[in-house]
Parts: structure tokens; sequence; C-alpha cells
């Protein structure tokens, strides 16, 4: 599927270029090079995701309006894609995956911000570095200080530095699985039952009408473990090494940002 939309819009963006107009690029990323819905949705459909956040995401809030904007962003994109019920359904999911995916980033960016602030209170003296610590600001709840600073003193002890950034990583990939999972569900219900009768016939279900609610759980009943265990294998390759490569294009994307004075 990417392979195609992906010749499709490079041609279509060649013939663009050739013609002196320059259009953004779509499809800077393969679907499994994307480890958050985020990510996703700036890499999938590029081109429409600029005009989605020119037209519709600026001029309804931004970042600071974004519990409001979410659900009319994406009700708006299953519309434009087909005024049907099952896409209808998808927009509501995305839109429920996006706003947890907000709420549990925020949180584990804080938790992490934090930590490091407790690091490199107990640590010794160069252990840690990061200039985000300079921007973070301090800890005002005793409860919660207390118990952060008691996990920094037992990691600063026990933990290496290369077992903690492992760590971590770590982390980031079990997110990635489960946003990853979670998409591949969310998109089953909006784009696997475009023809019903004809995914019917196909997986061999003419007893009666097939629904595309009912037949998806039908396929998901049918997995084995064999391939859930296949399938988690998968996930965690390629999601280790899309983590992996983000965190080697890091410096490069802050010096950037340093750069041209968007820091």
């Amino acid at each position: 599927l990417w392979l195609k939309f992906n010749f499709i819009w490079k041609s279509s963006r060649l013939f663009a270029m050739l013609s002196g107009i320059e259009v953004p690029e779509d499809m800077r990323r393969c679907f499994n090079a994307s480890y958050t819905v985020r990510e996703f949705w700036r890499d999938w459909h590029a081109s429409f995701n600029l005009w989605v956040v020119r037209y519709m995401y600026i001029p309804m809030g931004g970042s600071s309006r974004v519990a409001l904007s979410v659900l009319p962003i994406f009700l708006f994109i299953a519309l434009w894609h087909d005024p049907v019920l099952h896409l209808v359904k998808w927009a509501l999911c995305i839109a429920v995956m996006f706003m947890a995916e907000v709420a549990v980033s925020g949180c584990f960016g804080w938790t992490v911000a934090a930590f490091r602030r407790e690091m490199a209170a107990v640590a010794p003296t160069g252990a840690v570095n990061d200039a985000t610590l300079e921007r973070e600001s301090p800890i005002t709840d005793p409860v919660r200080r207390r118990l952060l600073a008691r996990l920094a003193r037992l990691c600063a002890r026990r933990l290496s530095p290369c077992l903690r950034a492992w760590s971590y990583r770590m982390l980031r990939v079990l997110g990635g699985i489960i946003a990853f999972a979670a998409l591949l569900l969310v998109n089953l219900v909006g784009f696997s039952m475009q023809n019903e009768q004809g995914t019917g016939e196909k997986m061999g279900w003419t007893d009666k009408p097939v629904n595309a609610d009912s037949a998806i759980l039908r396929i998901l009943r049918q997995l084995t473990s064999s391939f859930v265990l296949g399938l988690l294998l998968y996930l965690y390759c390629s999601i280790s090494i899309t983590v992996t490569g983000r965190d080697i294009e890091a410096p490069e994307r802050q010096a950037l940002k340093e750069r041209y004075g968007l820091v």
C-alpha cells in the first residue's frame, strides 16, 4: 500500500516540479517507520496534513485547544475520504487515540524531565549533562519530589549510564508498539471493509450478510498465538530501529533549530 501510494504521489510531485510548481512531499516515511499517532499523520499524507494544520488546526486554537480541535478535524478527514458510517467510527477511534497519546506523552515528558533534574542533583558531577534541565521548572509537590529523589538515587547507584539509556529507549519502544497496534486495529475499522460483501466472499463467509464490526471481531477471534507472537516480534524490531533512528537524528535536528532561531 505504501509503495503504491508513494509511487503515485512522488510521480505527481515530479510532474508538478517539472512544470515549475514546487509542492510538499508526501509519504516521507513508511507506515512502520512511525511509532506515534502524531508521527504517522505528519508523514503519511504530509501535504494534506500541512493543509489541515494551516487552515483548521491553527485557526481552531492550535496546541492550546487540542482537546477541542482533534475530533472536528478527524471527522472532516473521514468525511473527506467518504461520508460513510465506518469512517465516522474510525475518526472517533483516532481522536480518542490521539488525545490519549497527547496525555500520556505529556505526563511521560514531564516525568522524564523531573527525573533528570533529580538525577543531576544526586549523580556525580558531569554524569548528567542535559540542556533541557535549564528550562524545566522544579517540582513543588514534596511527595512526588521525595519519590523521584529516591528513584533517582537508586538508578544513580545501581544502573550504569548505558543501562539507563537502554531502559529509557525500551519504554519508548513499548509505547510505540501499543500505538502501532492501535493504529492497525483502528485502520481495520476504517479501511478494511469498504466492500463488505466482497470481503465476506473472500473470507468464505457466505452464510449471512456481512457486518463490518462483526467481521472484524470474527477475524480477531481467528488469530493464533504464533501469529500474535510473530507480530509482536516484528513490531519490536521495527520500532526499535525507528526509535534508534530518531535518537541519531535528534542532534542534527536540534542544531538546525538553533541555527534558524527556532528554540
